[in-house]
């Protein structure tokens, strides 16, 4: 029989309320990729219109079981397509 985890006994704080750091912090490892809505803040569009752009195969994406994610460098270069060929409406 499996136990049930009782979280009201574990702390509701994040790390950052603690005042600890993320993996991320301690290692200086720098993020590669980012998720579609990262993506959308990175590059000033709303997330409805960065999951359009993935939908339609407009932005390209890897994909990693479920979550699909945008090397920041690819994403880095796509824009720099878009500046080189825009498109009219």
């Amino acid at each position: 029989m499996r136990r049930r985890l009782d979280l009201t006994q574990h702390s509701t704080h994040s790390v950052f309320e603690k005042g600890q750091k993320t993996l991320m912090e301690k290692t200086k490892i720098e993020k590669r990729t980012l998720t579609i809505a990262e993506a959308a803040e990175f590059i000033g569009i709303s997330r409805s219109l960065a999951f359009r752009l993935v939908r339609e195969g407009k932005l390209p994406t890897i994909q990693l079981y479920t979550k699909r994610l945008i090397p920041i460098s690819v994403l880095e270069k796509w824009l720099e397509e878009q500046i080189r060929t825009p498109k009219h409406a």
